[in-house]
């Protein structure tokens, strides 16, 4: 199929898409999706599109005149001669578009028509498109990122560390009990810890908007947003909505990590450090990803596209 072809097929399927439904895009990478289109297109990237129209009006005046042969020094009319004056004016309407947001239609029905879009994240390998659909959570880091330090959020850090069993001190006498108020006194002393040291190094982390999308208890796609390409701030999205935004949201992008199952081993683990620079990083970045990052469970894509479905509903 010629890319002409494609193109033709795409807005037919795109007029009958309209018909009944239309993309709402809440994210949109403009210029990762350009540089796809123009593999898809010898002439390149479109850029804009003009179209335009002529009209021209015109108008004639006729006027005769008749004369003859009579008596010497007498005029007669006795034939005619026609004078024509003519009046036009010509007009141009010209219409510039901005293709933005039929480019990303475009894309995904491109890459539709072609079978290059992965729906089973399970299946696909890293570099793959794939699209995932189910409930979408945003939250931008940044929006709290001032606020680590307050004496009352760590307070509310701090209830949430767990709590030792209370015994009397007869029950204390048993055994059993002291394994159980070791255990219990261990997990707390190593949640201490780990909330100190995230204390201390959650301000200087990078502070990204990240974007989750979970297919019920299967699947689920881990991403960063660039601010640029949401179609609202994360501050409207955190008033009105909170994390989850409603509806059934699809994510589509390029796969880039799998979940992390026992015995795999990640990329951090398998740098060699030269110097000391690296070593550092070597350490640190496992717990930068524990902290701000990807979750185990979860896949991770470059996003290019997230969109819902909304459709019309028939008058009842």
């Amino acid at each position: 199929m010629t890319l002409k072809e494609q193109r033709t097929k795409s807005q037919k399927e795109h007029e009958e898409q309209t018909k009944s439904s239309a993309y709402d895009f809440i994210y949109h990478d403009g210029r990762r999706i350009a540089s796809f289109l123009a593999q898809f297109d010898p002439s390149g990237h479109l850029t804009q599109l003009t179209q335009g129209k002529s009209a021209i009006r015109s108008s004639r005046e006729t006027s005769e005149f008749e004369s003859g042969g009579g008596f010497p020094g007498l005029a007669h009319i006795e034939g005619s001669n026609s004078l024509s004056l003519g009046k036009s004016a010509e007009q141009e309407i010209s219409r510039v578009y901005d293709p933005t947001w039929a480019n990303a239609r475009e894309f995904l029905d491109l890459l539709q028509s072609n079978g290059l879009i992965e729906r089973n994240l399970g299946s696909a390998g890293l570099g793959q498109f794939v699209l995932l659909q189910g409930t979408l959570s945003v939250y931008d880091l940044d929006l709290v990122g001032k606020m680590w330090n307050l004496r009352s959020v760590q307070k509310m850090m701090n209830a949430g560390l767990p709590k030792i069993p209370d015994f009397t001190k007869v029950e204390k006498r048993n055994p059993q009990v002291k394994e159980l108020l070791a255990a219990a006194h261990k997990k707390k002393a190593e949640a201490t810890q780990g909330l100190e040291l995230f204390s201390e190094l959650a301000p200087h982390l990078p502070h990204t908007v990240q974007a989750i999308v979970k297919n019920g208890s299967s699947d689920e796609i881990w991403c960063t947003l660039a601010r640029e390409g949401l179609a609202m701030t994360t501050a409207d999205i955190l008033l009105k909505h909170g994390m989850i935004i409603p509806g059934k949201w699809a994510v589509l992008g390029i796969l880039d990590a799998t979940p992390d199952y026992e015995g795999h081993s990640s990329n951090s683990d398998e740098l060699q450090p030269n110097d000391m620079v690296a070593g550092i990083f070597k350490a640190m970045a496992p717990l930068v990803r524990q902290l701000f990052g990807r979750p185990k469970s979860a896949f991770g894509v470059t996003p290019l596209l997230i969109f819902r479905e909304v459709e019309a509903h028939a008058a009842e």
